[in-house]
């Protein structure tokens, strides 16, 4: 799928307040878990490091957090001219990036739309625009870059580094299906929220 903008993205969107309060919802969340037995520990795959995955992870269902990035979504969806329709967005996933940690090359959709006999707000929909929303300061890590590799027709730019959203409650809306990752942190801490809308197949 050709677009005119593999990204759209908002620039210190959130402010200091806001990111403070997401991360302290996040927080609070991994605690409950480790509480529980749990692990907040994300690795996926084995072997080669583009196939895997070393984050610590949480889940937040918060109204608070939609109402303040889904008027984003939905301001990029119409600026950027994709115009795709959706109409849920899954649960906000807030994560961490310690030192040594990070997230190979992968895309947010999947293959085949959810299963029908999935909740009925995920019943054969797929992924279509994924955010991140940056909440650590430019200081407070280095490494741990959001990359994008935007396909052959991007030339000497295919693995673009997205720099726009280092400054602290930037926000990026991107379509699911853009291969991305983030390159290991090799100091401090990035932390990020996380969330993926759907809607019906494209068709």
């Amino acid at each position: 799928m050709q677009l005119a903008y593999s990204y759209y993205y908002f620039t210190a969107a959130l402010t200091p307040e806001q990111c403070d309060t997401i991360i302290g919802m996040g927080e609070t969340a991994m605690e409950d878990i480790v509480s529980t037995g749990g692990s907040t520990t994300a690795i996926v795959g084995e072997g080669v490091n583009k196939d895997r995955r070393d984050t610590h992870v949480s889940w937040l269902n918060e109204p608070e957090l939609y109402g303040m990035v889904q008027p984003l979504i939905h301001a990029a969806n119409v600026a950027a001219d994709w115009n795709f329709d959706w109409d849920f967005t899954e649960p906000a996933q807030y994560t961490k990036y310690g030192e040594g940690q990070f997230y190979g090359w992968h895309s947010d959709s999947a293959i085949a739309p959810y299963p029908v006999d999935a909740h009925e707000n995920l019943a054969g929909k797929i992924r279509k625009l994924s955010v991140t929303v940056n909440l650590s300061d430019p200081d407070d890590y280095e490494g741990g870059n959001l990359q994008f590799d935007l396909g052959p027709q991007a030339g000497d730019d295919r693995l673009h580094t997205c720099e726009e959203i280092r400054p602290r409650g930037s926000v990026i809306v991107f379509p699911s299906h853009v291969h991305h990752r983030v390159t290991p942190v090799t100091s401090g801490t990035r932390r990020s929220l996380v969330m993926w809308s759907l809607g019906l197949p494209f068709r």
